[in-house]
């Protein structure tokens, strides 16, 4: 039987109406918990450029908080008054990296003991210059203390977990370690008769999704447009589905790599207009550079949309694509490898569909989130 009355808050840096990969997660494991009637609320970050949005508002059963930062620099925020909002949550669910909470989090685990608290490790972070000596050192100095203060640890694979940046501690921590994958809502995203079509089009459809700003670079949609731009095949346009502060840098790239013409910027894309762009395109590409991608959330929504798959040969991001199976997998960073693994695929057709219909019903098994709901679940009633 579960206590009804056991509350746990979600802290996560992004939230929708964000688009980002951790704030869809965040807000799908809430909604599945809430349905088994755990009593759930989502604090996130208010940051400025989501000043029109209420304070306090309810979705599906979560109770979602937005606190303005006390400092916010890009998707990073430090919020101070969340430390006496703690004390009234049972188990604290952290979906990290959420650096602004980390202390927090510390200090109400030593003056709460009773409290529980999940770390969900989505990924690692990479930056360069300032930024790359906080990451350093909050891995080295902080987030071992974290883990040691966990009393479960989510991963999304543990190909990405003894892979990452932080597997030294991780797996130091094994018996903690819960393999959680992200997911997708199938009843959403699902294929349409009209969308097969897709294979009889003269230019195929390709599509990359992501948000186009600086904390995403490691998404690689340089490296794709490069690998485009000299590709052998012709037959193709290039959709992109994103938003953020480098979407004229990249269209700049396009033109100077003279794929304007073949290249569509979508920046104000909803899921209904995703779920479109999904089901008419022949191959989804996520063409990812660093450890920053640990999963790919687009994999998953395209393969439940019967729509084929290339990525890179990234720890985590490897476990969501069967090479051979349900897509191919390039090189992290290698335009040639990228080049080579769509020329193969704009070539072979059948071979696509192939890879589109066995990705289908494989994300149907695995990656529901009803299926995910009730791994939640149990790990809940375990504290």
């Amino acid at each position: 039987m579960v206590n009804k009355t056991k509350k746990i808050v979600h802290l996560v840096c992004t939230f929708p109406p964000y688009r980002g990969g951790m704030g869809k997660v965040a807000l799908e494991n809430a909604k599945e918990a809430a349905s088994y009637g755990y009593d759930i609320t989502v604090i996130t970050p208010k940051y400025k450029y989501l000043q029109d949005l209420k304070a306090k508002e309810e979705i599906d059963g979560i109770k979602i908080q937005r606190i303005v930062p006390f400092l916010e620099i890009g998707n990073a925020a430090i919020l101070t008054s969340l430390f006496f909002r703690l004390r009234k949550f049972d188990v604290y669910h952290v979906h990290y990296p959420f650096y602004g909470v980390m202390l927090f989090i510390v200090l109400a685990r030593i003056i709460w003991p009773k409290k529980k608290l999940i770390i969900h490790y989505h990924m690692d972070n990479y930056s360069s210059g300032l930024k790359n000596l906080i990451f350093r050192f909050v891995r080295y100095f902080i987030f071992p203390q974290i883990i040691k203060l966990a009393d479960r640890v989510i991963v999304h694979s543990e190909d990405y977990a003894l892979n990452c940046r932080s597997s030294w501690w991780l797996r130091r921590a094994t018996h903690k370690m819960v393999e959680i994958p992200n997911g997708v809502d199938t009843s959403f995203y699902t294929a349409s008769e009209s969308s097969m079509n897709k294979y009889n089009q003269k230019n195929k459809q390709l599509l990359f999704v992501g948000a186009l700003d600086k904390a995403h670079y490691f998404k690689g949609l340089e490296i794709l447009l490069e690998a485009l731009k000299d590709c052998k095949q012709k037959n193709w346009q290039l959709n992109i589905i994103g938003n953020g502060d480098m979407v004229d840098y990249y269209k700049k790239l396009a033109y100077d790599f003279r794929l304007d013409d073949r290249v569509q910027f979508n920046t104000n894309c909803d899921d209904n207009c995703l779920l479109s762009f999904y089901r008419s395109s022949y191959l989804t590409i996520l063409p990812s550079i660093t450890r920053g991608e640990a999963f790919g959330i687009v994999l998953v929504e395209s393969m439940a949309c019967r729509t084929a798959v290339i990525a890179t040969n990234l720890p985590g991001v490897r476990s969501v694509v069967v090479e051979g199976k349900t897509g191919e997998l390039a090189e992290p960073g290698d335009i040639e490898s990228l080049r080579a693994k769509l020329d193969y695929l704009l070539d072979q057709t059948e071979l696509v569909q192939e890879y589109a219909d066995y990705g289908y019903k494989r994300t149907i098994k695995k990656y529901s989130w009803e299926a995910i709901g009730k791994d939640l679940d149990k790990l809940y009633k375990t504290l």
